[in-house]
Order: structure tokens, then C-alpha cells, then sequence
């Protein structure tokens, strides 16, 4: 009984997360000027797959911290480049890219980037929008939709 419950718990929480928008944010963009997007076709909360995007970081890691973003995090977007990090967090969390201010933003691994980045979207200003959650004096970032600019 115990495990049926933490498993169900662990798929209605992400859900409960995209009900509620809250706080909006916008980096180098301007909320009425930015891009009406689709949700991606991918998960945001699994893990991408590619061992180029994963490195030497864990996947469950990965898994666990963009469930928590989006479960506790803020709406949040950019527009811009990504630029890509040494992907060798503490945390183990796998995150190839970074965007924001100073570049202070990681990017988790997730299979939304997964298909941006099939997209072509490494070499290209995209916006992207999602949640951002600072932890331990991290900042992660969960892509949920992304457009190619």
C-alpha cells in the first residue's frame, strides 16, 4: 500500500506543478513582444537520454532535480543563445548548458533539450520557457516549451 501510494504521489505531483503558473519572469525578453510556444512533445521531468548531454552525472539525479523545479519552481523564459557548461555540478546534476545573467543559469538535461537540441537549437538564439528553482546557490532550469528564434 505504502509503495502504490508513493508511486502515484510521485505522478500527480509533477502535474500539480503545471496547474498553477506563478510568478512570470522574463530574461532579454519582453513578456508581450515573446513568442507564443507549444509544450514540447518530450517529458520535462525525464531525463534526456544522450550520454553527451548526461556526461558523468547521474540521470536519476537529473530525474529528481527537474521534477523538483517543476514542482517548486517559478515560471521563468529567455531568449537568447545557450551557452555550453563544463556540465560538472556538486549535485551531479547533469546540465550541459547555461543561459541568463552571466551565463548563471543551468540548463537541466531533460528530453525537452533533448529535442531542441535535435532541432538544431545549440547553434541558434531560441527562447525558451519553463521553471527556475535556486538551490544551494545553484540556479536550475527546466525548458517545457521552446521555439527557435
Amino acid at each position: 500500500m505504502g509503495r502504490a501510494l508513493l508511486l502515484a504521489m510521485g505522478m500527480v505531483l509533477p502535474a500539480l506543478a503545471w496547474s498553477d503558473p506563478g510568478d512570470e519572469t522574463s530574461v532579454e525578453a519582453d513578456e508581450a513582444a515573446a513568442p507564443r510556444i507549444d509544450l514540447a512533445r518530450a517529458i520535462p521531468n525525464s531525463s534526456a537520454r544522450q550520454a553527451l548531454l548526461i556526461g558523468s552525472n547521474c540521470s536519476y539525479t537529473t530525474e529528481m532535480m527537474a521534477s523538483r523545479v517543476l514542482a517548486d519552481g517559478r515560471s521563468w523564459s529567455f531568449a537568447g543563445m545557450m551557452t555550453a557548461s563544463e556540465n560538472a555540478l556538486k549535485s551531479r546534476v547533469a546540465a550541459p548548458f547555461s543561459v541568463g545573467p552571466d551565463d548563471g543559469v543551468k540548463v537541466v538535461a531533460n528530453e525537452v533539450l533533448e529535442e531542441l537540441l535535435a532541432a538544431g537549437g545549440q547553434d541558434e538564439r531560441v527562447f525558451l520557457e519553463g521553471k527556475l528553482l535556486e538551490v544551494e546557490g545553484v540556479s536550475y532550469f527546466v525548458v517545457i516549451g521552446y521555439e527557435l528564434l
